[in-house]
C-alpha cells in the first residue's frame, strides 16, 4: 500500500520575495496521468510564453516590434493612420466629448466629404433634437427637407448694432449655357385631399420663369358666376388679409396654330400627322372615322 501524503499551502504564510533567475514555479501537468504536479523555471517559463511580437531575455519579456509612433500629442486632437505602425494627432481635428471641430488647413480644401454608397436608400445626413426627432435632413437625392420638430424656418442671422439694415436672402434658378434656357423657380404647396391618413401630394402654385414671367398655376376665373363688372377679360383670385380679390387679366392674340390630319386607306380613318398649338389651345375635335379629304388642317382652338 503507498501512502502520498498531500500538504495544502497557503500562500498567506508565505515569505515574500523576489522572482530571480533560476527560481521555480509549480505546476499540474495534464499531459500526464494524475495530473501530476511538476515545477519549471522562471527562465524557462518566460521562454514559453514568448512569440509572435514578444521576446525572451532571461526573465524578461520585452516588445520585439517598434510599435506605432504617435505624432503629435494635443489634446482633444483626433489621431489618424499616416503609415506603417504610425499615427498622428490631427491638429486640424479635434473632439472634446462634446463638439467635433475640423479645420481646413488649405483655401481649397473641401472640409468634410460624405459620399453615399453604392444604391444609397436613406438620408446622408441628419440633425436631430435631444428626442431624436429631425430636424433637418439632407436625403440620398441631394435634397434638403426640414423635419416635423423646430421652428422649420429659412432666414437671415439678425443684424446687431444702431440702424443696421438687414441682409437680403437670394434665391437662383440654375444657371443656363448659350441659348439654353435658365432654371425657373417653381413653389409648391399640398392641397386638401379626401379624408384619411394618407399623404397628400403637392401641386404647383407658381412658377418664376428664366425669362422673368410669373406663371401662376391656377385656373383663370371667367366673370360668370362674380359680382363684377361685365368684361370679356378673365380674373386671377388672390387674397389681401384674408379678403377675395380679383385682378383682371388680358391676353395677347396669339397665332392659335394648327393640327393636321391625313387619311389612312388601310384603317380608312385618320391619323393626326402635325400639331403646332400654342400654350392654352388644342386640335379640335375631328370625326376619324368620317372621309373628308386625303388631308384635314383645322387651327387649334383653345382648351
Amino acid at each position: 500500500m503507498t501512502i502520498q501524503r498531500i500538504d495544502t499551502v497557503d500562500i498567506h504564510n508565505l515569505t515574500t520575495d523576489t522572482v530571480s533567475s533560476g527560481d521555480f514555479l509549480a505546476f499540474s501537468d495534464e499531459d500526464e496521468a494524475g495530473d501530476i504536479s511538476n515545477k519549471i523555471t522562471v527562465d524557462n517559463f518566460v521562454t514559453a510564453i514568448a512569440g509572435s511580437g514578444l521576446s525572451a531575455s532571461g526573465i524578461q519579456l520585452t516588445a520585439s516590434g517598434s510599435g506605432a509612433s504617435l505624432t503629435g500629442s494635443t489634446d482633444n486632437t483626433v489621431t489618424t493612420v499616416t503609415g506603417a505602425d504610425a499615427i498622428q494627432g490631427e491638429a486640424n481635428l479635434t473632439f472634446d466629448g462634446n463638439s467635433l471641430g475640423v479645420t481646413t488647413g488649405s483655401a481649397s480644401a473641401v472640409a468634410v466629404t460624405i459620399i453615399g454608397a453604392s444604391g444609397q436608400s436613406v438620408d446622408l445626413v441628419q440633425c436631430q433634437d435631444t428626442s431624436g426627432n429631425n430636424l433637418l435632413m439632407i436625403d440620398q437625392a441631394g435634397s434638403i427637407r426640414l423635419g416635423l420638430a423646430g421652428d422649420r424656418e429659412v432666414h437671415v442671422e439678425p443684424e446687431s448694432g444702431t440702424n443696421a439694415a438687414g441682409k437680403d436672402i437670394f434665391i437662383k434658378g440654375g444657371k443656363s449655357t448659350g441659348t439654353g434656357e435658365g432654371g425657373d423657380i417653381r413653389f409648391y404647396t399640398s392641397p386638401v385631399g379626401s379624408s384619411g391618413s394618407s399623404v397628400n401630394g403637392w401641386a404647383e402654385a407658381l412658377k418664376i420663369r428664366h425669362d422673368k414671367k410669373l406663371d401662376f398655376k391656377i385656373t383663370a376665373q371667367d366673370e360668370s358666376g362674380l359680382d363684377l363688372e361685365d368684361s370679356e377679360h378673365k380674373w386671377l383670385p388672390i387674397q389681401v388679409r384674408g379678403v377675395d380679390y380679383f385682378l383682371p387679366l388680358y391676353r395677347e392674340e396669339v397665332d392659335p396654330g394648327g393640327c393636321t390630319w391625313q387619311w389612312n386607306y388601310n384603317y380608312e380613318q385618320y391619323q393626326l400627322i402635325s400639331s403646332d398649338c400654342a400654350p392654352g389651345y388644342e386640335c379640335p375635335y375631328l370625326d376619324i372615322n368620317t372621309f373628308q379629304g386625303a388631308t384635314v388642317n383645322r387651327d387649334c382652338q383653345q382648351s
